[in-house]
C-alpha cells in the first residue's frame, strides 16, 4: 500500500484568489512555550482557502453544506485523467473526456500538473480547464471531480459578476457532483484507479472547507 498526500500547505500569506470574498491566510502566534508554556496560533482562513471541498450552497440557496456531504461520496476508488500536456489555457474538451468511457457515478480527479505553478500568478490566470460543453457532460455523470487546479472552467471568461453563481460550478453542484479543488501532487500518482480519500473540515453550514486528500493505491 502507497499512501499519496495531494493537498496544498496551508501557511501564512499563502495564494487566494483576487477577490474581496477569499480573505488572506494568516496565522499568528499566540502561545509561547517559554511564557505561557505551551504553543498554540490563532489561524485566520477562508473556506475555499488552498486544497479544499466545495459544499453545493457555494452556489445553490438550498444547497448542501459541507458538513452534509455524503462521506460515502469523499472516500472510494477514483479513476485518474491525464490532462498533464494541457498547457496554459489549454482546454479539455468534451471529446477527449468521452474517450475514458466515464461511467455513472464515477470519482474523477483530472491531472493537470498545473500545481507546478502555485505561488505564481499564472496558477490562477492561465490555468488549463475543462470547456463548459464538457463540465456539462460530466455533470450529468460522475459523482465527484477533483482537480489540481482551482476552478473548472476558462480563467478568461469573468465569474465575478456579483450576483450571479459562476456558471462553471454550476451544473456540477446542480447535479450533486462533490468538487474538490486545489489538489497538488497528481504526478505521484501511479495508478489509474486508486481509493481517494477528501476530508474537509466538519464547519457547521459552511459553503466549504479546507480538506486534507490522499490517494492510496494497492
Amino acid at each position: 500500500m502507497k499512501i499519496i498526500d495531494l493537498t496544498l500547505d496551508i501557511y501564512d500569506g499563502m495564494p487566494t484568489p483576487p477577490c474581496d470574498w477569499h480573505p488572506r491566510t494568516e496565522i499568528t502566534i499566540l502561545g509561547r512555550l517559554g511564557l505561557e508554556g505551551r504553543m498554540s496560533r490563532k489561524i485566520t482562513l477562508g473556506s475555499h482557502t488552498g486544497t479544499h471541498v466545495d459544499g453545493s450552497i457555494h452556489v445553490l440557496k438550498d444547497g448542501l453544506s459541507v458538513d452534509q456531504l455524503s462521506l460515502e461520496t469523499l472516500v472510494g476508488r477514483a479513476r485518474l485523467i491525464d490532462m498533464s500536456h494541457k498547457g496554459p489555457l489549454g482546454g479539455i474538451t468534451k471529446n477527449e473526456l468521452q474517450r475514458y468511457d466515464i461511467g455513472e457515478g464515477e470519482r474523477i480527479v483530472i491531472r493537470t500538473d498545473w500545481s507546478d505553478k502555485w505561488d505564481t500568478q499564472d496558477y490562477f490566470s492561465r490555468r488549463p480547464y475543462i470547456e463548459s460543453e464538457a463540465i456539462e457532460w460530466l455533470a450529468g455523470r460522475i459523482s465527484l471531480l477533483g482537480l489540481d487546479i482551482c476552478a473548472p472552467g476558462d480563467p478568461r471568461k469573468s465569474f465575478l459578476v456579483l450576483g450571479v453563481p459562476p456558471p462553471d460550478h454550476l451544473p456540477l453542484l446542480q447535479n450533486g457532483v462533490i468538487l474538490v479543488e486545489y489538489l497538488t501532487n497528481l504526478r505521484a500518482v501511479t495508478q489509474e484507479t486508486f481509493t481517494l480519500i477528501a476530508l474537509p473540515l466538519k464547519v457547521r453550514g459552511s459553503d466549504g472547507a479546507p480538506a486534507r486528500v490522499i490517494a492510496i493505491e494497492d
